[in-house]
């Protein structure tokens, strides 16, 4: 529902419709302004209840070495730290993880290499 901060008024929203409007050429929110309203409502419960959700609020190691998930690959999205650790380089993060005994072939692959120290 458009370009704009989550706390804007509706009217700083987008709303199309797709099956008139494939190319997104018709912002229709100021004409359906309850339809807008209703719509952002709805999207911030379930934003609420997903932010809100156990495995977000008491996030669960990441397991390494078992026999269920193998390989493990781990990305910017799984890693704790700043806000916006997948979305900035200059943010560090870390993976909290439960690591079982064994020989791990391990690899990094960085989109920018990363400086030395």
């Amino acid at each position: 529902m458009g370009h704009t901060d989550y706390n804007s008024e509706i009217e700083d929203f987008e709303l199309f419709n797709i099956n008139k409007d494939p190319f997104e050429q018709n912002n229709i929110v100021r004409s359906e302004k309850s339809l807008a309203t209703a719509l952002k409502s709805e999207l911030e419960l379930m934003t609420t209840e997903l932010v809100n959700s156990e495995n977000l609020v008491h996030q669960p190691r990441i397991v390494i070495g078992s026999e269920h998930e193998n390989p493990v690959i781990l990305n910017r999205n799984d890693a704790d730290g700043q806000p916006g650790i997948w979305s900035q380089e200059e943010i560090y993060g870390l993976w909290k993880v439960t690591l079982y005994e064994g020989n791990y072939n391990i690899r990094f692959k960085f989109l920018t290499p990363v400086k030395a120290n």
